[in-house]
């Protein structure tokens, strides 16, 4: 990544590249997802995640180690590790802050109908 401030990305480089980001995290989640759902794996692993019975931004966070590392953690790094050199680390950042902000809301239990997580047409909730 890039850390210089005279390369700070401008405003269609950090957008493309956070929706870049954003549909690989989403399509790793999703297949980790999938994987941690399978019969003989969800209650060593994922069960933990779904202790709350009602929804809770906090519940977003709340996973086993191991569901956290493979669910959460190489999903969310994968668009950054192919953009490699071309990614400027504020753009990383702005990106983990959209993530975070998505995952409390998705988990939250309501839905806002002025949530910018709404916008996209293919974006999902509790």
């Amino acid at each position: 990544m890039s850390f210089e401030i005279e390369k700070l990305p401008d405003a269609k480089t950090l957008f493309t590249n956070i929706v870049f980001m954003m549909l690989l995290e989403d399509l790793g989640l999703h297949c980790a997802h999938k994987f941690f759902h399978i019969k003989w794996i969800y209650p060593y692993f994922h069960k933990m995640h779904h202790n709350y019975h009602t929804p809770v931004s906090v519940c977003g966070e709340y996973l086993h180690p191991i569901d956290f590392a493979v669910g959460s953690v190489i999903p969310a790094g994968i668009g950054a590790m192919i953009l490699g050199k071309r990614l400027h680390f504020f753009t990383f950042l702005v990106y983990g802050i959209v993530r975070v902000g998505e995952t409390g809301d998705a988990h939250s239990g309501y839905e806002f109908p002025w949530s910018p997580w709404r916008i996209l047409p293919f974006s999902t909730s509790a």
